[in-house]
């Protein structure tokens, strides 16, 4: 098992910070643990294309939309063509008219109407590829998130893939948490957990659903990790708050 997934195991004061109170009557176990939020979605934007940054629209704690321009390379010559293909395409567009009309009266041949129906297809392929070119130079958001990451001023070179931009989702956001491994197959995913956040203003008590039970368990340490998905209004959750959640294992089934 990857170190990462317990990277964050040696901040908590106690392993999972887990106070286990035993049931008299069942082997089932109450346990209260400490957790990290964590995004629920992080993506790294980055450009298809190569070019020279003219315009940035976002600074790094901007709230966006998904679709919201973020950056725009320069596109003089993109703009350009598109235009030289629109013109092309306007005038193959008459062209065809008039070649339809001359058909119908019979002066001219099905193959030179055809002819000039293909130029016009063509045409029309052209001024669509133009558009795409000139699209790959505006970089947008492609979700609604916030920024946290700006790499780029204006003025600088970007190459295709070169993160620009980092984008993430506050709302949902998900909880981790590490549990002995025994106690977390008597988990279920979609569980319904309570859990409390203390690092914000008047501290937020609400539900989460149990989203994903890694199966495998780390070898060292015996712990498993487990994720719950909570919903976040207002954003005032932030990624690496701590959280404590409230686990049931009562009602757990035995296995998944």
């Amino acid at each position: 098992m990857s170190d990462a997934l317990f990277s964050w195991r040696g901040r908590l004061s106690v392993v999972a910070c887990v106070v286990f109170l035993w049931c008299a009557a069942t082997p089932c176990v109450l346990a209260a643990v400490e957790g990290l939020v964590v995004p629920f979605r992080r993506v790294s934007v980055s450009s298809p294309v190569q070019g020279l940054i003219a315009e940035i629209h976002v600074q790094e704690g901007d709230r966006v939309d998904q679709g919201t321009l973020l950056a725009r390379l320069q596109d003089e010559e993109e703009r350009l063509e598109l235009q030289r293909l629109m013109l092309i395409l306007e005038k193959r567009e008459f062209d065809a008219a008039a070649t339809g009309r001359l058909l119908a009266d019979n002066l001219i041949s099905a193959e030179e109407a055809m002819e000039k129906r293909i130029e016009l297809e063509v045409s029309k392929l052209q001024v669509a590829s133009a558009q795409i070119a000139l699209a790959r130079k505006q970089i947008a958001s492609p979700l609604e998130g916030v920024v946290v990451v700006r790499n780029r001023e204006p003025g600088e070179w970007v190459n295709p893939g070169e993160v620009l931009f980092e984008v993430v989702l506050m709302d949902p956001v998900f909880v981790e948490i590490l549990v002995d491994g025994r106690e977390g197959l008597r988990l279920s995913r979609g569980t319904e957990v309570q859990v409390s956040v203390d690092d914000v203003q008047d501290a937020v008590h609400t539900t989460a659903i149990i989203d994903f039970i890694d199966p495998r368990i780390d070898a060292s340490s015996g712990l498993m990790k487990v994720r719950m998905l909570m919903a976040n209004p207002g954003q005032r959750i932030l990624p690496g708050m701590r959280a404590k959640v409230e686990l049931n294992f009562r009602n757990a089934p035995a296995s998944r």
